[in-house]
């Protein structure tokens, strides 16, 4: 994960997150809205208690506040995302266990 903006001022964090084929977060909830923007490859995005669902290049997703949550690549490609929060820190997140099936 590259940091690409970070600003206490305007209460907001930047980050470009590139995922390799097959690899992909924890269950992790932030305590803010985040706003994923897929630049290039194929990926899952996963709401608890919901399907997963396939995001690919030009693809946008919002994921509300305290939603426990994953995303990560498809085995067979790489996966790019800017990531936007309401947050000066994206680091600031909550995180949970590994993701065992989908």
């Amino acid at each position: 994960m590259e940091i690409l903006a970070s600003n206490q001022q305007y209460n907001h964090g930047v980050a470009n997150v590139t995922f390799m084929p097959g690899s992909r977060t924890d269950w992790h909830a932030h305590h803010f809205d985040q706003v994923l923007l897929i630049l290039s490859g194929r990926g899952w995005l996963q709401i608890q208690g919901q399907p997963r669902q396939l995001l690919q290049a030009g693809d946008s997703f919002t994921i509300p506040a305290d939603v426990w949550h994953w995303h990560g690549a498809t085995d067979d490609s790489e996966f790019v995302h800017i990531a936007v929060g309401a947050d000066p820190n994206p680091l600031a997140t909550e995180w949970g266990n590994p993701v065992d099936s989908f």
